[in-house]
């Protein structure tokens, strides 16, 4: 009786009913259901856009690309893989492992076979110095600045996320102000860079032994994290022309080594802030056991 009389109930309801109010609890209705997958299905192209943008990019000519947005192949504009083309045949007095020469051949005839019913082009030996080039320079600089991270950044969050640390403010402020003091000893009044640390680091702890008992306000680990993550908020166009200069004058401009201290610098504050929250949430019995 109770089932009969709840089919009843439910086939008496009004269309608005039906449309607007969930069937079930917890269950949306199924108006806000067509709505949800239509604003999922226009996030999804939104996201996969600049991708396919890239993609159809990659097989305009040049003035495919510079006279306007051109959208859907074979109706805006005629493809054509001369980009291709130009990448896999560049700089052809290169030496490079004949092995990566054969696999960049594979490929390039393997594409033009995939693609020869839609675009004409005839298959030939790719030279892969710009594509080998660019490739090991991204490997070289991407896990160098990679491992520089996650050694510095794990051994520095594993000592904030055990020991904890009260350094004095005061203490870090001479610090920071001698720190100032050596570096413009060293650019304008021409003392030697070792000599000009070496004063200021006694100096240092001089102070820390005389003042440093005066001193009462005290940071925490807490401190610590936030002033690290916070580098990050420095703008990178503030630092680019000084970095510039400092590399031109020790001799690493257009190096792997430049590239890699920058990358490694830049990414330090996330590293330790992530790994902080992994030795924290990781039980201290299984250190001990």
């Amino acid at each position: 009786m109770t089932n009969t009389s709840f089919k009843f109930e439910k086939s008496n309801r009004s269309l608005f009913e039906r449309l607007f109010e969930p069937p079930e609890v917890g269950r949306m209705s199924p108006a806000a259901n067509v709505v949800a997958h239509i604003l999922l299905v226009l996030w999804t192209i939104f996201v996969v856009f600049p991708i396919y943008w890239v993609v159809i990019t990659s097989f305009k000519d040049a003035a495919a690309v510079n006279q306007g947005p051109f959208y859907v192949p074979f109706l805006d504009f005629q493809p054509n893989l001369d980009a291709w083309r130009a990448q896999f045949n560049s700089d052809a007095n290169c030496d490079i492992p004949s092995i990566l020469r054969q696999v960049g051949l594979l490929f390039y005839n393997a594409f033009v076979f995939v693609v020869s019913p839609v675009v004409t082009l005839q298959p030939m030996e790719p030279q892969l110095c710009k594509i080998y080039l660019a490739f090991t320079n991204s490997i070289v600089v991407s896990f160098a600045a990679t491992a520089i991270c996650v050694a510095i950044g794990s051994m520095a969050a594993y000592a904030l996320a055990r020991v904890q640390y009260k350094p004095k403010f005061g203490n870090i402020m001479m610090f920071v102000l001698l720190t100032l003091l050596v570096i413009l000893a060293t650019s304008f009044a021409g003392i030697p860079w070792w000599l000009s640390s070496a004063v200021g680091l006694a100096m240092f702890f001089f102070l820390v032994r005389a003042l440093g008992k005066h001193f009462k306000r005290t940071l925490g680990n807490g401190d610590i994290l936030f002033w690290i993550i916070s580098q990050r908020i420095l703008p990178p166009i503030v630092v680019i022309i000084p970095i510039y200069i400092m590399f031109q004058a020790v001799g690493l401009l257009d190096t792997h080594l430049a590239l890699i201290l920058v990358y490694a610098v830049a990414n330090l504050p996330i590293v330790v802030w992530l790994m902080h929250d992994f030795f924290v949430n990781l039980p201290i019995e299984l250190e001990e056991s």
